[in-house]
């Protein structure tokens, strides 16, 4: 699951009938989680159980991964922008963006589990270590790498 929120703001600039040059600023919050359920069927190997005996078992792993590009954990960042919009109709405008940003990442420790044997050869489920993973930041350009197509609401 991911959330995000960018709200900004554009100062446009004008010159032309059509086309709306701009500069802007956006800032960037997001929350992205991530848990896998694998789910296993096993037989009871156990010393005390018939061999046929077949149960069910669930392993879960969280903290790792990412969700639609976004890597798990919880992301805060600021982006300086500059676009343009051409209106192609009265309200109804294509546009281009680009721009440069600093994020960070905040990500949660890691935890999984996976199958292991008792002390009676039956299967259980056990937990991993848990891996801290801390966080990271960049540095780099934004840029869309596609037309966005918008309307002007009011002016």
């Amino acid at each position: 699951m991911t959330i995000s929120l960018r709200p900004g703001y554009e100062k446009h600039f004008g010159g032309t009938d059509r086309l709306s040059p701009y500069i802007g600023a956006e800032a960037l919050f997001t929350i992205t989680s991530l848990t896998v359920d694998s789910e296993y069927a096993v037989g009871n190997g156990d010393k005390n159980t018939a061999a046929t005996a077949w149960q069910t078992l669930t392993t879960e792993a969280t903290g790792k991964g990412t969700v639609l590009g976004n890597t798990v954990g919880t992301t805060i960042g600021l982006n300086l922008i500059a676009g343009a919009d051409y209106f192609i109709a009265k309200d109804l405008h294509l546009g281009v963006e680009f721009g440069w940003g600093f994020a960070t990442t905040s990500k949660p420790d890691a935890k999984s589990q996976r199958l292991d044997t008792d002390v009676n050869s039956a299967v259980i489920v056990k937990d991993n270590p848990t891996q801290v993973q801390g966080s990271s930041w960049t540095i780099a350009p934004n840029a869309i790498a596609q037309f966005k197509l918008g309307w002007l609401f009011g002016k």
